[in-house]
């Protein structure tokens, strides 16, 4: 699992910026790329589960993600899961 920072868009509409990320990549040798992760979630801010979003890596690398879990988020970061959807690349 590696930590990066990213930004989290749906549509044109910018969600999230600078947001920690935990993501998880396994490249098997034949077949596709599975990836998924966690990011924190703002105090006050919600994420319906199943809803697609962009996700944009500081590394340049970018891909779909559906939520798995959606949470309104307490006074203090949350933690909400991903799966990817398609290539991160």
């Amino acid at each position: 699992m590696k930590n990066l920072r990213g930004t989290i868009k749906k549509g044109d509409e910018v969600i999230l910026e600078d947001v920690e990320v935990l993501l998880t990549v396994k490249k098997p040798p034949l077949g596709l790329q599975e990836w998924h992760g966690t990011f924190k979630l703002p105090e006050f801010r919600y994420f319906e589960p199943g809803q697609q979003y962009k996700l944009i890596l500081e590394d340049g690398r970018s891909g779909q993600i559906i939520i798995g879990g959606g949470i309104i988020s307490p006074p203090f970061p949350a933690s909400v899961s991903f799966q990817g959807s398609g290539d991160l690349k």
